[in-house]
């Protein structure tokens, strides 16, 4: 039987996802933006987080997590992209302890959230 995820937990899960979303958008990674735009979705309709358990996030070439907050060729200034770099790691992190702390992690998850430590 699936595990009743908390108020919290399920808050937390869109509140992370979401500012990732936006920041994939925000430097023009629409592919990757698209996948979690679905997981985003997915996790609305299912409350299920191993969607969030792929590789399509945390492995693989193209995913998520390999993406790098870069201005070249975008009008935003260099502190704003250090930020926003700061703040897509953190949401990438706290993402993973939450999966971790719900029993949900794999050994790639432990990997990038041991490699997201500040």
């Amino acid at each position: 039987m699936k595990k009743q995820l908390e108020e919290s937990d399920k808050n937390n899960y869109i509140e992370y996802i979401s500012g990732i979303h936006k920041l994939l958008l925000r430097y023009g990674y629409t592919f990757q933006a698209d996948l979690a735009g679905r997981m985003i979705e997915k996790f609305r309709r299912t409350e299920d987080p191993n969607c969030f358990v792929t590789n399509d996030l945390w492995g693989g070439m193209g995913s998520i997590i390999d993406c790098v907050m870069n201005y070249e060729g975008l009008e935003i200034e260099s502190e704003q992209v250090r930020e926003d770099q700061r703040q897509f790691d953190s949401d990438l992190r706290c993402l993973a302890k939450l999966l971790i702390s719900n029993g949900l992690e794999n050994k790639i998850i432990l990997q990038r959230y041991r490699a997201l430590q500040p």
